[in-house]
């Protein structure tokens, strides 16, 4: 199995196995998890097939979290809001 670089949280890579025998997995890897989730939960991932400068090829793993997302938007859509309404809190001051 090739060194791959370190993963960033949320994403992840599956090799396969040179030396895959009998019972063994076809290919093995990791993922980094965002977050911490309990016995059961389901987490999504998505997957390329990519290769390595060498030619080796490999699967390139995602998690894809769609509470994630919902997350991230709510706060990118708070963030702005709050901006726009300091802006028009600003407009009104009389000096």
């Amino acid at each position: 199995m090739n060194a791959p670089a370190q993963q960033k949280p949320g994403f992840g890579a599956l090799w396969k196995n040179k030396m895959q025998t009998g019972s063994q997995p076809h290919y093995r890897g990791e993922i980094v998890l965002r977050d911490d989730y309990k016995a059961g939960e389901t987490v999504r991932i998505s997957c390329w097939i990519k290769e390595t400068r060498q030619g080796d090829k490999f699967l390139s793993l995602a998690e894809n979290d769609k509470n994630y997302q919902k997350v991230k938007e709510d706060v990118e859509v708070t963030s702005s809001y709050s901006a726009r309404r300091k802006a028009s809190e600003d407009d009104d001051l009389p000096f």
